[in-house]
């Protein structure tokens, strides 16, 4: 077996802020826990709460003032961590919160998956695998010509993402992927694990991305402390998907509910693909009544994916600073679209149905944020087989 899940100095000194989930996952297989799966941290939910709402604060800081000790906090940190193991250092929200909802609970009705995460730091400690000295270099010198140009200067992001994209894969992390493959249910491992290595640096790769850089320089932001944890999920080949923000985003309610639902996988709603998404609103009554928006136009869904890399900055709950959706996740397998006829589509032609999922979404909404207890998400799930997921969840950004 790969026992890369150890327990390190910083697994011992970060261990008062971990969270352990309401059900222990199985402790067999490539990822063994520290000491066995930890036991409820004493305090509980209420202990957990108090913490939600201590994390939006950053460890981040603007270019010329107080050096960052992130990075040496992080070297010791374990390549890949359970939901047990997640802190605020080592993660960022979309990782965290989903450990929260694991551990505060929700209703029975709402799943979550099987989630592993690839912390923050190990960018950095693949770049200083001896294998990738010249990469290390080279990419050092190239951020230093990004940052002396002028603040609007792009020229250099895209020889940046290929220092990223060209990095070779240590043993360790080589391991580490070996687990998560295994943790999320994967059947053939050593055939799918050069596409997840792909799919990882595509991730870390996008920290440079134009519209990210330029969000950076825009606040005075020094990317050496913008980190990127990954969310190593297995995709769930969808029904429905649903973009739920628990505050009206066109109106600033914050007692009403903005939902958008799509056929098929949520990649048609968050790229921004052609046409419209079902959109609806509710207020959050205990019995919600949702109010139907907008009928669906996409001309088609998308399905497939099998595994899915989940870009998890530290930057996403800055305050003043949009960091979600500037940072790309990644599946191992690219999605297909499939043409979607609405003549003979039950999000169409059945009234009850609609309304029951849209009533159902809402519910989502009013529960993920009630169990976090920490102001309005932004939350992404699906719905398969009529079981609903609550895929990842972060603050939601008014």
């Amino acid at each position: 077996t790969y026992d890369f899940v150890e327990m390190s100095a910083l697994s011992r000194s970060a261990s008062s802020q971990a969270l352990t989930p309401r059900h222990s996952r199985r402790a067999s297989g490539l990822i063994t826990p520290p000491t066995g799966l930890r036991s409820p941290r004493s305090g509980g939910p209420d202990k957990a709460k108090g913490m939600a709402k201590s994390t939006s604060s950053s460890t981040l800081r603007k270019i010329g003032r107080e050096p960052s000790t992130l990075s040496d906090y992080l070297k010791s940190a374990s390549w890949a961590i359970r939901p047990s193991e997640y802190t605020p250092l080592l993660v960022g929200s979309k990782s965290m919160n989903l450990a929260r909802l694991e551990h505060l609970g929700l209703p029975d009705w709402i799943l979550t998956p099987t989630s592993v995460t690839i912390p923050n730091g190990s960018l950095k400690k693949v770049f200083r695998d001896p294998q990738n000295e010249d990469l290390q270099r080279k990419y050092r010198d190239i951020r230093g010509e990004i940052y002396a140009a002028e603040s609007t200067d792009v020229s250099k992001c895209v020889e940046l993402r290929h220092c990223i994209l060209d990095l070779k894969l240590p043993d360790g992390m080589a391991n580490a992927i070996r687990g998560i493959l295994d943790e999320l249910g994967c059947e053939d491992i050593d055939a799918s694990l050069p596409g997840a290595w792909e799919a990882i640096k595509g991730v870390w790769a996008s920290l440079w991305n134009e519209r990210a850089y330029l969000a950076r320089r825009k606040m005075k932001m020094d990317s050496k402390d913008v980190d990127m944890a990954i969310l190593c999920q297995k995709i769930i080949d969808a029904d429905y998907a649903f973009v739920i923000h628990t505050a009206n985003p066109i109106s600033g309610d914050k007692d009403e509910i903005y939902g958008e639902i799509v056929i098929g996988l949520g990649e048609t709603l968050v790229s921004n693909a052609p046409g419209q998404a079902l959109g609806f609103v509710a207020k959050k009554d205990a019995d919600p009544k949702p109010q139907l928006k907008s009928y669906p136009s996409k001309p088609f869904a998308m399905r497939g994916g099998e595994y899915i890399f989940r870009s998890d900055s530290n930057a996403e709950d800055l305050e003043d600073f949009a960091g979600a959706g500037l940072h790309d996740s990644i599946p191992i397998v690219p999605s297909v679209e499939i043409d979607i006829d609405y003549s003979t589509e039950q999000l169409m032609t059945d009234d009850k149905f609609r309304f029951n999922l849209m009533r159902d979404v809402a519910r989502i909404g009013m529960a993920v944020e009630q169990s976090l207890d920490c102001g309005p998400q932004d939350i992404e799930g699906c719905m398969k087989d009529g079981k609903y997921y609550v895929v990842q969840a972060r603050p939601q950004i008014l």
